[in-house]
């Protein structure tokens, strides 16, 4: 989906680093100037993001309300929203820099739940899903840049094919393989004194290079926000078979 690259939450920057010579009027009708332009160029090039649409009717599906948070012009969002033809999908539109604090703030987020009539269930509820979404925009990048670990990669399809089956028992296991692994973990103090414990490397390799994957700060949040999503999707397609539910 197209975005316009410099939003109105931005305006000062702007006329500090691109437009020094104008005045602060004449920057702020450049900057009005350049929306419409981006607006009237994009409304024709805009195609919704992969699997949205499809998305968006699972959601419509189960009644479950939809917002649209943005820290985008209202009349760039509303345009893409309408251009993608799913306008009537998300309601209500708030818009980050008309509140006191923009994304990535929560409040936003939290305006949202209100015009919809949720009650936000606490800041930590917050803090997990902006920590998810982080987590799987690195994980995107890994396998963009193709530096996604072979055993981690085939251990994640493993895990979606259990799960599509609903078979999260299998799921489960997968991931409790992945994040801890097989082989077996020293216990104690390993580095204390001037010489290393014999078995002391044994925490970090193992016979494909790593006893556990969690050495890697990365993946350990990646593996953290699998989790959750784990959880949420045992939740809404809950197994048929009792004897594959975890």
């Amino acid at each position: 989906m197209l975005r316009s690259p410099l939003t109105r939450s931005r305006a000062v920057n702007v006329h500090d680093q691109f437009l020094p010579h104008l005045s602060p009027e004449d920057a702020e009708k450049w900057i009005v100037d350049k929306e419409s332009y981006f607006r009237e160029v994009a409304k024709t090039q805009i195609e919704p993001v992969q699997g949205l649409r499809e998305l968006m009717r699972w959601i419509k599906r189960r009644g479950i309300a939809a917002a649209a948070v943005t820290n985008a012009p209202r009349p760039n969002a509303l345009m893409i929203l309408e251009g993608i033809g799913l306008a009537a999908d998300f309601a209500p539109v708030v818009i980050g820099p008309e509140c006191s604090n923009a994304k990535p703030h929560p409040e936003p987020y939290l305006a949202a739940m209100r015009k919809l009539g949720l009650q936000p269930e606490g800041r930590q509820s917050i803090l997990q899903l902006r920590a998810t979404q982080k987590a799987f925009l690195m994980l995107y990048d890994r396998i963009d840049q193709k530096t996604l670990a072979g055993d981690f990669e085939r251990a994640l399809g493993d895990m979606v094919a259990s799960m599509r089956r609903r078979d999260y028992r299998a799921a489960s296991e997968s991931y409790v393989h992945l994040s801890i692994g097989n082989s077996p973990w020293p216990i104690g103090v390993t580095s204390v004194g001037i010489h290393d414990r014999s078995a002391r490397e044994k925490i970090s390799f193992s016979q494909n290079g790593q006893a556990h994957i969690m050495n890697d700060e990365g993946t350990r949040k990646i593996l953290f926000a699998w989790k959750r999503l784990m959880t949420w999707i045992q939740a809404a397609y809950p197994a048929q078979d009792k004897s594959l539910a975890f």
